[in-house]
Parts: structure tokens; C-alpha cells; sequence
């Protein structure tokens, strides 16, 4: 079922609505599969019936596996019963003369037609699968152009996950600390008590229009800001709010 029918149940690796074969190539994948059962008395068949049975009867023993990451190994076989199910009908329907330019012609048609999709609908599908929340990794990337001793405060109704954030702090080499409030909890009271000797940087909900004006009861803010890359929708995005401490009010 996953490799014919069922999507991706982890859109953090691969998501989207197809199957692991998209739907269009899965007639040469099931015809793939009937020739290569038919011939399997040929030794290399046998290597591909055991090769694939193998790998479907351990996948079935893991917990989760409708996920795209488990089959990375049995990625060969699957573009291999394509290739057969091509030679075959195009041995059927072709002279001969002709079959190594058909065969060509129908590879590229079908690689090609795999790539428009992935880096087109799919892509599209995908940059939303995975931002279940609004995008604070993108936001964090934002702040780490700002000064090393900047601290970073999230204040919205969505979430953030900090332990995720620890991870990027390595990755970038930056150990910028890092609060989240919820916005109804981000009172007068708790910024008053803010720290007077650091930058901030502050991550707002762009539909928020409280946050901003109560930030600007004790700080000079610039902004907003949002992100520079064009694949983060808008609607996911962070509104940034920079204030330096040296114009603290």
C-alpha cells in the first residue's frame, strides 16, 4: 500500500499527497513486478524477488513504517521493475530499430516528469506539511545576524520548540538565549522586569498588534522585519522587532 497508494505519514521527511511511486508511474511499477514474478526461474529475478520480499517483510516488522526514510534500500529495486516493465512493452509495441531511442526517450519522460513535479507542486505541498507551526527556525536564523550578546524572545499562541532550537544554536555556532511567552502572559509586569543590559530581539505574530505597542512602553524598536527567503509563507512567518538597549526608554 505505501509504495502504490499510501502517502508519507512523516512530512518532515518527504510528505505530500502521492504515494512513494507517484500514481502516473505505478502501472510500470505493478508491471515491473508481474514480469519479474513470471521470469523468476532467471537468477537475476530471483535476486530481485528476494531483494525486494526481504526488504518488505523487515519493514513490516518496524513501528512506524509508513515513512519514506525506511525504504532508502529498496530504492534500486523499484527503478529497476520500472526499467523492465519499459523493456518489455517496448519490445512489444516497437521494431526493433527503434527501441533504444524509445527506451531513452520514455526514461527522460519519466525522470524529467519526476523532477518538474518534486521541485514544483510538490515542493509547494511540502513547505506547508512541515511548518505545523509558524516558522521559528527561520526566525531564529534571522536573529543570529544580530549582536552575539542579543537575547531572543518568542511571544505568541504558538509553539517553540527549544530543544530543537538548541540544536541550531551548534549547527550556527551561536548561543543566543532564547525565552517564548505566551502572548496573554507577556505583561507590563514582565517586560518592566526585562534585563537593561542586553539587545533583544523580538518575534511577534504579525497579526498582533498589542505586543508591539506595549514592547514600545520601554523600548525604541525597529521594525518590522520579515524573512528574506520567498519559500516561507507569510502566514508563518515571525514579525521581528530589534531593540538595542542603548536607546532602553
Amino acid at each position: 500500500m505505501f509504495f502504490v497508494h499510501t502517502p508519507d505519514n512523516s512530512p518532515d521527511f518527504y510528505g505530500g499527497y502521492e504515494p512513494m511511486i507517484l500514481t502516473p508511474v505505478v502501472p510500470l511499477f505493478l508491471l515491473g513486478l508481474g514480469y519479474m514474478c513470471l521470469h523468476w526461474r532467471h537468477p537475476g529475478m530471483r535476486l530481485l524477488i528476494l531483494w525486494l520480499a526481504g526488504m518488505v517483510l523487515g519493514l513490516g516488522l518496524i513501528r512506524i513504517g509508513a515513512w519514506t526514510a525506511r525504504y532508502v534500500a529498496v530504492f534500486p529495486v523499484i527503478a529497476l521493475l520500472i526499467a523492465l516493465a519499459l523493456y518489455y512493452v517496448i519490445g512489444l509495441l516497437v521494431a526493433e530499430r527503434y527501441r533504444f531511442r524509445v527506451a531513452v526517450a520514455l526514461a527522460l519522460m519519466i525522470g524529467v516528469g519526476q523532477v518538474i513535479y518534486y521541485f514544483g507542486p510538490h515542493l509547494e505541498v511540502f513547505n506547508q506539511q512541515i511548518r505545523y507551526y509558524r516558522d521559528y527556525v527561520d526566525a531564529y536564523h534571522r536573529a543570529t545576524a544580530y549582536p552575539p550578546d542579543t537575547a531572543v524572545i518568542f511571544i505568541s499562541d504558538d509553539h517553540v520548540h527549544e530543544p530543537y532550537i538548541d540544536i541550531l544554536k551548534d549547527l550556527w555556532e551561536r548561543d543566543m538565549p532564547v525565552m517564548h511567552y505566551y502572548y496573554l502572559d507577556f505583561t507590563y509586569r514582565v517586560l518592566r522586569d526585562l534585563s537593561h543590559h542586553v539587545n533583544y530581539v523580538f518575534f511577534v505574530q504579525r497579526d498582533d498588534a498589542m505586543t508591539p505597542a506595549l514592547l514600545r512602553l520601554e523600548f525604541h524598536l525597529e521594525g518590522p522585519y520579515f524573512s528574506p527567503y520567498d519559500d516561507v509563507p507569510a502566514d508563518k512567518q515571525y514579525a521581528l522587532y530589534y531593540a538595542p538597549m542603548m536607546y532602553r526608554r
